[in-house]
C-alpha cells in the first residue's frame, strides 16, 4: 500500500519533494498557508532545470493546517483521515519557528507510527522534535535543493537536487522503526525521480552542510546579493573571507565528530570546502548565482534561521574551546538583522526613515 505523507512547509524544498514523492505513488497531502487559495485552485507550477519547465502539480489533498488532515477527523466525504505514515517538514529550523511546527503537526502524527522527516538546515535541530515525539521514528534530512518560490504556487528550481537521509539517534538497531521507515522513504523518493542517500550517521552530512550554510546564507542575506554576487562585488577577498568560514565550521564539526567517537578528519575529506567553492566560482563565469534561503527571507521581510545554521555553530565551538571569530561576526551580524526583520524593521524604514537615513527597499 503507498505510504500516507503529510508535507508541512510547501514553500520551494517542500514543493519539490511533494512532487517527487507523488511521482513515487505515495498519497501526498500539503499544508499551504500563504498559498493555500492559489494552490487549492491552480495548484503548482514547476519550472526545473532537472526535471523541465511548466510542469503541472497537483497533491492529493491541500489543507490549511495539520489538524484539518488529523485522523481524528472526517474528510469531505465524513470519512476519518487516515493515519499517515510520514510527515515531512520543510519549514525553517529555528527556536520559535519549530515550537511553532510542533505544535501544529502535533494532531497528524500519530504515536508509535508516523515518521517524521526534517528537510531542515542546520545542526542540533533534532532534539526537540525527538523530545516532543518520543515514541515516533525521527529522520533527519540535509538538503541540496537550490529552489525558490517566485510567486503563490510558482517554483524555480536550479540544476541540483539531492537528499540525504538518515535515523536520529544513529545508533538504532537495524530492525527499528526507524531504520525500516529511512528504507522505505528512500524507496519512494527514487522511484520518484529523487536522488537521494541513506547515511548510517547523518551528523558528518549536516556539519559539512551547515559549513555551506553559515557561510553562503549569512553573507548573501547580509550583502543583500547572490553567491556568485558576493564573489563579484570583491574579487580580492570574497572568496577567501567564505572559504575561511567554511573551514571555522568544519574545524568545529571536526571536534565534535572527534569527541563523539567518529574521526576527527572525517568531514575534511575529499577537500569538501574547495568543490564547494567550486561550484560558486562556476556560477560566477556562468552569471547565474543562488539565492540562499535567507536572502529569499531577508527580500520577503521574514525572519531568518540564525540560530539553527550559525548560532548553534558559535555555542557549539564555545562548549569546545574553539576559536571561531568570523562565525562569531557573522552570528552577530545577522541576528541583529533577524531582530530587525521579527520587529517589522522593513516597514518601519520604508515609512519613516530610520536615524535621519532613510531606506530604499
Amino acid at each position: 500500500m503507498p505510504p500516507n505523507i503529510l508535507l508541512f512547509g510547501t514553500g520551494g524544498v517542500g514543493t519539490i519533494y511533494a512532487y517527487l514523492l507523488s511521482q513515487g505513488s505515495a498519497t501526498v497531502t500539503c499544508v499551504c498557508r500563504s498559498n493555500y487559495t492559489h494552490v487549492s485552485t491552480h495548484g503548482f507550477t514547476i519550472h526545473s532545470a532537472i526535471f523541465g519547465s511548466h510542469i503541472s502539480f497537483r497533491p492529493s489533498r491541500v489543507v490549511r493546517s495539520p489538524a484539518e488532515a488529523s485522523p481524528s477527523t472526517t474528510n469531505s466525504n465524513d470519512s476519518p483521515n487516515e493515519p499517515f505514515d510520514y510527515v515531512v517538514v520543510c519549514s525553517k529550523a529555528d527556536p520559535p519557528d519549530d515550537a511553532t511546527a510542533i505544535d501544529l503537526i502535533r494532531p497528524a502524527v500519530t504515536e508509535g507510527r508516523t515518521a517524521i522527516v526534517l528537510c531542515q538546515n542546520g545542526i542540533l535541530i533534532e532534539e526537540s522534535w525527538r523530545a516532543a515525539f518520543p515514541q515516533n521514528p525521527i529522520i533527519s534530512g540535509v538538503v541540496y535543493l537550490p529552489v525558490t518560490q517566485v510567486s503563490l504556487g510558482v517554483i524555480s528550481m536550479g540544476p541540483l537536487e539531492k537528499l540525504l537521509v538518515g535515523t536520529y539517534p544513529s545508533s538504532l538497531p537495524s530492525e527499528s522503526a526507524a531504520k525500516v521507515a529511512v528504507k522505505r522513504f528512500v524507496e519512494v523518493f527514487r522511484k520518484g525521480g529523487g536522488t537521494i542517500e541513506e547515511h548510517e550517521d547523518i551528523q558528518p552530512a549536516r556539519w559539512v552542510k551547515v559549513s555551506v550554510n553559515a557561510a553562503w546564507n549569512t553573507s548573501c542575506a547580509l550583502a543583500r546579493q547572490t553567491d556568485s554576487g558576493v564573489l563579484e562585488s570583491c574579487p580580492g577577498h570574497a572568496m577567501e573571507a567564505v572559504r575561511e568560514t567554511m573551514l571555522e565550521v568544519i574545524k568545529v564539526g571536526n571536534v565534535v565528530m572527534a569527541g563523539e567517537g567518529k574521526g576527527e578528519a572525517e568531514l575534511l575529506k575529499g577537500g569538501i570546502v574547495d568543490e564547494q567553492l567550486e561550484r560558486a566560482k562556476g556560477r560566477v563565469q556562468k552569471g547565474n548565482g543562488v539565492e540562499p534561503s535567507m536572502l529569499t527571507d531577508v527580500r520577503m521581510g521574514r525572519g531568518l534561521e540564525v540560530e539553527a545554521i550559525i548560532g548553534n555553530v558559535v555555542r557549539e565551538a564555545a562548549r569546545i574551546g574553539v576559536k571561531v571569530p568570523r562565525c562569531q561576526m557573522l552570528y552577530v551580524l545577522t541576528k541583529g538583522l533577524d531582530e530587525w526583520l521579527r520587529g517589522n524593521g522593513v516597514e518601519k524604514w520604508k515609512t519613516e526613515g530610520e536615524g535621519g537615513l532613510p531606506m530604499k527597499v
